[in-house]
């Protein structure tokens, strides 16, 4: 009796001198005629000299898996990572105490806003009737010299009544420019002590930490601004000053105070020029808002010299000075409260390195 022939590949039982399986297809004229049903070896054997069967397909990925190319930031060819844009710094609550804050630009989004620059006076052309008005800039000269006089007289005796005529008198009053009036010292730093707790940090194109005795930032990068913080939070009613000096690199530049600072993308900041600007804004939401563009002004001295800025803050009301004279006044609500910090920033020339000291917040009454 003829042994019963199975199908090695789906186990169907063959006809006799079948050459394909009915039920798979699978090829079965290489099975030997004597191999016993199931033999493991002669089964091993049937697949001698066969190409092995392609892998399955792997399954579709579900929620695991690596991320393509294109959505993990690099390229899909070659291997090599797309550019990204620099993202803005943390906020204080994920920024390490000790680490000073930075981003781009000094002037906002988009790059600096640009300075005015300075065109001199061009020089008056010469008349013929020079000769026919020196006689008038003379008697043009007392008159000034008497308003003068009379200015100065005002302001010693402060009200000045005139003679009385047709019966009537009229009083002059003149009041003197406010100065604050101010209390408690409720925060001040030489920068002696280098653990303070002032930010400190050191990289390629930033450097920001107490160097002798003063506190210095240093801008190696363009179009780039740094600063530090006290971690000292005020209520409104404040008066700040500082003395700030630049130390090195170009005359272009920015430095001053940030008060009102609620975290790194939401503060005001006020800040002067080597070259004799100054300017005041604030970010929202890291989005820089200017409110006082840049204006020139001759009380600040420019270039390598020292000078003492001053900010007062109350009730959204903002006085802004430097070394002792009041520069502008400006007017907003976003911020009531924060802390404070020192700022310096660059142009189109890195390099720009300030050295503060002496910071001090006090009470406004």
């Amino acid at each position: 009796m003829t042994p019963e022939k199975f199908c090695v590949n789906c186990g169907a039982p063959l006809e006799e001198g079948a050459t394909f399986c009915p039920s798979c297809g699978q090829r079965v004229d290489s099975l030997p005629e004597d191999a016993p049903a199931g033999d493991a070896t002669v089964m091993d054997d049937a697949f001698a000299g066969e190409p092995a069967p392609p892998p399955p397909p792997p399954p579709p990925s579900g929620g695991g898996g690596l991320r393509p190319a294109a959505s993990s930031g690099g390229s899909s060819t070659g291997g090599q990572s797309q550019p990204s844009r620099t993202t803005p710094p943390p906020p204080p609550s994920g920024r390490a105490r000790g680490q000073a804050g930075g981003g781009p630009p000094l002037g906002g989004s988009g790059g600096p806003a640009a300075r005015p620059s300075f065109q001199p006076e061009e020089p008056k052309k010469k008349s013929k009737t020079g000769l026919y008005i020196a006689g008038g800039c003379g008697c043009l000269a007392v008159l000034i010299a008497i308003i003068v006089g009379i200015v100065l007289l005002v302001r010693s005796y402060g009200t000045i009544v005139p003679p009385d005529i047709g019966g009537g008198s009229t009083e002059v009053t003149v009041v003197a420019e406010r100065r604050p009036e101010v209390g408690e010292v409720l925060y001040t730093e030489d920068f002696d002590d280098p653990t303070s707790g002032w930010d400190e940090f050191s990289g390629d194109d930033q450097t920001v930490g107490y160097q002798g005795g003063r506190y210095v930032i240093l801008v190696d990068r363009e179009n780039w601004m740094t600063w530090g913080n006290a971690y000292e939070w005020f209520d409104d009613g404040i008066l700040i000053t500082v003395d700030a000096t630049k130390i090195g690199g170009p005359d272009d530049n920015g430095f001053g105070v940030v008060f009102g600072y609620q975290d790194d993308l939401n503060f005001y900041r006020f800040e002067i020029a080597s070259d004799g600007y100054y300017r005041f804004g604030k970010y929202v939401d890291d989005e820089w808002i200017e409110i006082i563009p840049w204006t020139e002004s001759t009380l600040v001295r420019q270039g390598n010299a020292r000078n003492r800025i001053s900010v007062e803050m109350r009730d959204g009301t903002f006085v802004f000075g430097v070394n002792g004279e009041p520069l502008d006044k400006a007017q907003d609500g976003s911020f009531a409260d924060g802390d404070v910090g020192l700022v310096a920033g660059s142009f189109d020339t890195p390099g720009v390195e300030i050295a503060f000291d002496n910071i001090r917040v006090v009470e406004l009454k």
